[in-house]
């Protein structure tokens, strides 16, 4: 909570007036003990990984697009997305669903139904992922030729880092 006190001593009285109310939130969160508490530290520290990776992307994103040149950015950009793109969609929903119907069954003490969630949800996106893959390295094995060569390895090592 020191890093609070300080911050209230620096900050203009404007602004201190409206992040004193966030700051009491913060810190009855931090030590409380009850369930309620614990389930708002567990967000809070998963907002808090989220912000952290979110600036570490973005940092990194300056950083390489000052150590290549245009096009290879662009290149690493345009393999980046697809593979965002086919990895997100590549799960088929399954990450969700652990999100939803996992608390619940901890909450009724399934643990049968918590094995089952997670493995399917495993081999299922595995499965989705790896098909998707092969389809898209026959994709490239027949249409190869009509694809400019450049694109032609960062596309394949992007597919192969689909499952």
């Amino acid at each position: 909570m020191a890093i609070l006190s300080t911050a209230e001593k620096a900050l203009p009285a404007g602004l201190r007036a409206k992040i004193l109310p966030l700051g009491d939130k913060i810190a009855l969160i931090v030590s409380a003990r009850d369930e309620v508490a614990r389930a708002q530290r567990m967000a809070l520290v998963a907002f808090a990984v989220r912000i952290v990776s979110a600036g570490i992307a973005f940092i990194s994103q300056i950083i390489l697009a000052r150590l290549m040149g245009e096009f290879e950015y662009g290149l690493f950009a345009f393999v980046w997305v697809l593979v965002i793109l086919f990895g997100n969609l590549s799960c088929l929903g399954f990450h969700t669903t652990v999100i939803r119907f996992l608390p619940g069954y901890r909450l009724e003490d399934a643990h049968d139904k918590i094995m089952g969630l997670t493995s399917t949800a495993r081999v299922f996106a595995m499965l989705s992922a790896s098909t998707l893959a092969l389809c898209g390295f026959i994709f490239l094995y027949f249409f190869g030729e009509r694809i400019a060569a450049y694109y032609l390895i960062p596309v394949s090592l992007a597919l192969f880092t689909l499952p």
